[in-house]
């Protein structure tokens, strides 16, 4: 999503979403399953369905699926929604499903800020109850060159009288007519989650301007919890 809106307003203002509609930000699990701080125009957007199998501290196989829908609405509105499930050892250790709108601020000269606000309910294991909490993100892109573009995303969020600062950076551009190369970092302070930060590279190949495929890699960076995440990255992006 992100590359295509943001190469696609660089070369033909007032008309910067059309063109190769593909795929977008980088991908899978809920805290990097966002787009970026561009729009979609009304009527369009992309569904992401994507996998990371990894391997964790305490597990030798850990699988998280998402799945990432967003559809442009009327008056520079996006509405989002994410469900997400991660299993780890055979055992589903948490469920979560998130419902936003994302609103343009501003979108000129390349640049693009947005803001998003929604709810989010989770249950951590098959035994335990649904939670429920809110979230609010800002996020600021820029695209420049040939089909590059940055963008920095910050999000508050709240969790049965709990607080947590989620955020993420990513570096993006275009390889070939519908490839695109991208490098993330990621993470979450303490109170809703852990306080754990994670790097991402990722290839999405483009079979058209509507489907694309993207591989990648994510690795823990060096953390207080010792967490030692890293694994592969699969998905499939629906461009509408």
């Amino acid at each position: 999503m992100a590359w295509s809106f943001a190469q696609s307003r660089a070369s033909k203002p007032g008309f910067q979403y059309l063109g190769a509609l593909a795929f977008g930000l980088a991908l899978v699990a809920t805290q990097s399953a966002h787009a970026g701080a561009w729009t979609p125009p009304k009527g369009r957007g992309v569904i992401i369905i994507s996998s990371a199998l990894s391997q964790t501290p305490f597990d030798d196989r850990a699988l998280t699926t998402d799945l990432y829908y967003e559809r442009g609405l009327d008056g520079g509105w996006t509405f989002v929604l994410a469900p997400s499930v991660s299993d780890q050892a055979n055992v589903i250790a948490r469920n979560e499903a998130q419902v936003s709108l994302r609103k343009a601020l501003y979108e000129q000269n390349g640049w693009a800020i947005s803001l998003q606000g929604g709810a989010y309910v989770w249950r951590e294991g098959v035994d335990e109850n649904v939670s429920s909490g809110g979230e609010a993100r800002l996020g600021v892109g820029k695209s420049f060159g040939k089909g590059g573009w940055l963008n920095v995303e910050t999000a508050l969020r709240q969790c049965q009288g709990e607080n947590s600062l989620r955020w993420e950076g990513t570096l993006g551009h275009a390889v070939r007519r519908f490839d695109r190369a991208i490098l993330k970092v990621f993470g979450d302070s303490e109170g809703c989650s852990a306080n754990i930060t994670r790097a991402q590279i990722s290839y999405i190949y483009g079979f058209n301007a509507k489907f694309g495929l993207e591989l990648g890699w994510r690795e823990t960076l060096p953390n207080a919890l010792n967490w030692d995440e890293r694994g592969a990255i699969i998905g499939l992006w629906v461009a509408f």
